[in-house]
């Protein structure tokens, strides 16, 4: 799933792990932390870019 983050937004997806991302993070997150963040009006859903757009992003 990908997401741009609107405001920032704490990920725990383990006892003992966090990962904090900042407004304006934009990227592939799992399922459960994009569903958690856009639940929580932290983040917007993104157009998953296809293959070809993504090799565009890692020459």
């Amino acid at each position: 799933m990908h997401v741009t983050f609107t405001s920032n937004f704490d990920w725990s997806p383990k006892y003992g792990v966090t990962i904090a991302y900042p407004p304006g993070w934009s990227g592939s997150v799992t399922r459960r932390c994009g569903e958690a963040a856009i639940k929580a009006g932290k983040a917007e859903r993104l157009k998953t870019p296809s293959k070809s757009e993504a090799s565009h992003d890692n020459p």
